[in-house]
C-alpha cells in the first residue's frame, strides 16, 4: 500500500521594520535592535521588539533567528524607550 505525505506549504514571510534602534555592523555582519512587524501569508502581526544577528552576503543582510538581550542592550533600550513605546503602538 502506497502512502502519500503532503509537505507543508512554505509560508511567505516578510518583515517591516518600524524603528531601527541600533545597527551594529562590521565587515561580515552584525546585529540590529529594532521594532518590527511580520507579514505572514498576507497577515500582519503586532509589533515586536527584537535583536537579530545578520551576515552580509553580496551587500545584502541575511538575518538569523532572534537573540536575547544582554545587559549592554538595556542601556540602549532605556535611552530610546519613548521611541520604542511609540513604535510598539503602531
Amino acid at each position: 500500500m502506497e502512502e502519500t505525505i503532503e509537505k507543508p506549504k512554505k509560508k511567505n514571510i516578510e518583515s517591516q521594520t518600524i524603528l531601527l534602534i541600533q545597527d551594529n555592523s562590521g565587515e561580515h555582519g552584525g546585529h540590529e535592535i529594532r521594532v518590527v512587524k511580520w507579514m505572514i501569508d498576507g497577515k500582519l502581526t503586532q509589533p515586536f521588539l527584537e535583536k537579530r544577528q545578520y551576515k552580509l552576503q553580496e551587500g545584502k543582510k541575511i538575518f538569523f533567528k532572534a537573540k536575547g538581550f544582554v545587559k549592554d542592550d538595556l542601556n540602549i533600550l532605556v535611552e530610546n524607550w519613548d521611541s520604542i513605546a511609540e513604535a510598539m503602538s503602531k
